[in-house]
């Protein structure tokens, strides 16, 4: 079933400005007869029109990259609140379409930004969403592989899901590379980020799923992270860790 918001967004793309369905001309409605029916597949709208809302902005979004998603603004909300309005160096690690960092250095306009991936063509829609934006560097790295300097905060929405965890249709549609890792992947990571974590300031942001409320923050007191702190999606579900450098 179509929702009355999705019609609206398809009309919106189709035709430029929202107007009754039966106002279009024929080579509208059938451009949008196609995206309807492609949409009843329980293909992504995002994945249709290639763009979705995130935050304050519109973001290209493609086959290869992770769809941005409302839930993950509660980390743009928590760095908000930890963090104060100083010239970071920020840290994306698996940044897909770039949304978190790209907000992120909107809000912190004296801040500086580096996006790292391991998927080339994720890269190179980072780079259109940011291409008004030149504070921000993006990598081809399997994660911190390639990297040099020192970052002040380190953020994250890394392929957290298990192999064997059942996903939705919509998810389906995401690249698997950006979906599937578990508690795993945030291993790899804190194994490899001590140097990278400067001697200011040492903030650590992850998005988690909601079997890892207890697994993530437990394995960051192991590394010896501090302050560990959950934040809430508006769901009520617990959907980012933070935790302060050693």
């Amino acid at each position: 079933m179509l929702r009355n918001s999705e019609l609206r967004a398809i009309l919106n793309h189709v035709v430029g400005r929202y107007i009754r369905l039966e106002d279009c001309s024929e080579e509208q409605r059938n451009l949008i007869d196609i995206i309807i029916k492609q949409r009843l597949t329980g293909m992504p709208l995002a994945k249709i029109l290639g763009v979705k809302e995130f935050w304050k902005h519109r973001f290209i979004t493609t086959k290869d990259t992770l769809d941005p998603r409302p839930d993950s603004e509660t980390l743009i909300e928590a760095v908000l609140k930890i963090c104060p309005l100083i010239p970071y160096r920020i840290l994306d690690l698996g940044t897909g379409t770039g949304c978190l960092l790209i907000s992120l250095l909107e809000e912190y306009p004296e801040a500086t930004g580096v996006g790292v991936d391991i998927c080339e063509k994720a890269l190179a829609v980072a780079k259109q969403n940011s291409i008004q934006n030149s504070s921000v560097t993006w990598i081809l790295s399997n994660w911190c592989e390639k990297l040099s300097g020192e970052f002040d905060i380190i953020v994250s929405n890394p392929p957290y899901i298990n192999p064997s965890e059942p996903i939705n249709k919509e998810a389906s549609f995401d690249p698997p590379l950006a979906l599937y890792g578990g508690i795993h992947t945030y291993e790899t990571v804190l194994q490899s980020i001590d140097t990278y974590l400067s001697s200011r300031s040492q903030h650590l942001f992850f998005e988690i799923g909601y079997t890892q409320t207890e697994s993530v923050p437990a394995l960051l007191h192991r590394y010896n992270y501090h302050d560990i702190q959950l934040f809430k999606d508006l769901s009520g579900h617990e959907r980012v860790v933070y935790a302060c450098g050693k």
